[in-house]
């Protein structure tokens, strides 16, 4: 729901795909390069406050956005600034969220949790993105980042009550306990495959912006509006 509401929102806001493109890429990168420093310290200060930190400043950004917005004060510049601090904090919720699982459940519980949790992901991936583009086709772009940012601060709310035993002090830097993370997963092809599978992943909704189009505002058959409006799946 959060990169749909954002391109949505820059499409109608400014009516330039090269911008949304800009600000979508903006939004995954930078928490991307900094995914080791992550992993590190959700292992050492423990994933729940973490997650909590990082909904609570994609709340507070896309609330920022959105009141700007409003008041006719966001210019591209500062769009894309707000969209890169709040990748900063992305991958704790990434990847705390799914490795808080065997920290909290039992054991023989595992599967049956990581299937919840699967199920759940299909389904707000689901539910999210026909959600902002109904809030932004009827009550606007501002609105749809509104209703993302309340969703992001009820997370955050949730999960700060949960118990997270696996908080661990250790005495070696956070950036060399990065830097031993990224040797170890660069050594290990399986490991390899699976980062540059996330990693595409995650940057494949850029690629669906650069292919998006405003609407034709002359008046064109049916055919070639649909023609130009298309983008291959």
């Amino acid at each position: 729901m959060l990169t749909v509401s954002l391109v949505l929102f820059v499409l109608s806001r400014y009516h330039s795909p090269q911008l949304a493109g800009y600000a979508t890429s903006l939004l995954v990168l930078p928490g991307l390069l900094l995914s080791p420093i992550a992993g590190a310290l959700l292992d050492r200060y423990g994933r729940a406050r973490l997650i909590a930190l990082d909904y609570v400043l994609a709340a507070a950004t896309l609330f920022l956005m959105a009141g700007l917005s409003i008041r006719h004060v966001l210019p591209p510049a500062l769009l894309l600034g707000i969209c890169g601090i709040s990748s900063l904090t992305g991958p704790l919720s990434a990847a705390g969220a799914r490795s808080m699982f065997p920290t909290v459940v039992p054991g023989h519980l595992w599967e049956r949790a990581n299937a919840l949790d699967s199920s759940t992901g299909v389904l707000a991936g689901v539910i999210g993105a026909p959600l902002a583009g109904v809030l932004v086709g009827f009550a606007g772009g501002e609105w749809a980042l509104g209703a993302t940012a309340s969703l992001f601060l009820l997370a955050g709310f949730a999960v700060v009550g949960l118990h997270d035993p696996s908080i661990k002090q250790r005495g070696t830097k956070i950036l060399a306990e990065a830097r031993s993370g990224l040797v170890y997963v660069f050594r290990n092809r399986s490991l390899v495959g699976l980062a540059l599978t996330f990693f595409s992943s995650r940057c494949q909704c850029s690629c669906w912006v650069a292919c998006t189009r405003d609407r034709p505002r002359s008046d064109t058959s049916g055919a070639q509006s649909a023609r130009r409006d298309s983008c291959p799946p």
